[in-house]
């Protein structure tokens, strides 16, 4: 397994070093699973979102442990909270 842990904004200039990242770890990941931690992320634009759902809809796991109010903000960027995993120790 392969993880990326985010913190903080995912947003402007930061999105393109993650997708640069992504796209470099996809080249070397072979049969391994990606799991995008996103826990820690306090804001992002429509570039970051966009990228965590192509991210999703490539194979990557979106991994959340959910504190209540992360809940919220992980709806509000357009993720359903059903679809993440619940574990802090995945």
């Amino acid at each position: 397994m392969f993880r990326f842990v985010l913190e903080g904004e995912l947003t402007r200039n930061r999105v393109p070093e993650f997708k640069h990242a992504w796209t470099t770890a996809r080249s070397i990941l072979g049969t391994r699973a990606l799991v995008v931690e996103i826990s820690g992320i306090t804001n992002a634009d429509a570039g970051g979102v966009e990228l965590l759902s192509r991210m999703r809809e490539t194979g990557a796991r979106l991994n959340a442990a959910l504190p209540p109010e992360s809940a919220e903000f992980i709806r509000s960027i357009g993720i359903p909270v059903t679809t993440l995993i619940r574990s802090s120790n995945t």
